[in-house]
């Protein structure tokens, strides 16, 4: 195993169990919006937004540890049987960001959907509104009937 190694599989090994916690906290946050469950939905936002503070400060500990060199040139570097185990920890992690990515679409469309209703439900309360006429306002039900008269006034 070379000096390279460590810190690279150590970086993948954290990134992997960020990418998996945060994978739980979406399919919970799935279930909280199909419930309505606001409260849990903050709760699990605010643990989501710890998860993706770590996820900056371990990328800032990459960049500091190799550049911005990518893992592919990264994997050139090192020997066979490290560059194929150090490669399927990469492969975990893709899998758990595409899974990860899937599942945030999922859950913005369910928001979407969310505000649609309430926007709808908001529609359907609200009065239609008057229309605008440019004659003098037509007086509606007892107003109406207390100001006319029955008689000509003027026979």
């Amino acid at each position: 195993m070379t000096v390279m190694t460590l810190p690279i599989e150590s970086i993948l090994d954290r990134l992997l169990t960020l990418h998996q916690q945060l994978n739980k906290l979406a399919v919970q946050k799935t279930d909280s919006l199909k419930k309505g469950n606001m409260k849990r939905l903050e709760m699990l936002m605010a643990e989501e937004g710890t998860l993706v503070k770590n996820l900056r400060q371990l990328e800032q500990e990459r960049i500091t540890v190799f550049g911005n060199k990518t893992i592919s040139l990264l994997l050139e570097e090192l020997q066979e049987d490290e560059r194929e185990r150090i490669s399927q920890l990469q492969e975990k992690v893709k899998a758990e960001y595409f899974l990860l990515k899937e599942r945030n679409e999922l859950n913005q469309q369910l928001i979407e959907q969310s505000l649609q209703f309430v926007h709808l439900s908001i529609d359907l309360l609200l009065p239609e509104p008057e229309p605008v006429t440019y004659g003098k306002p037509q007086k509606k039900g007892y107003e109406a009937a207390v100001g006319q008269s029955f008689f000509d006034s003027k026979a």
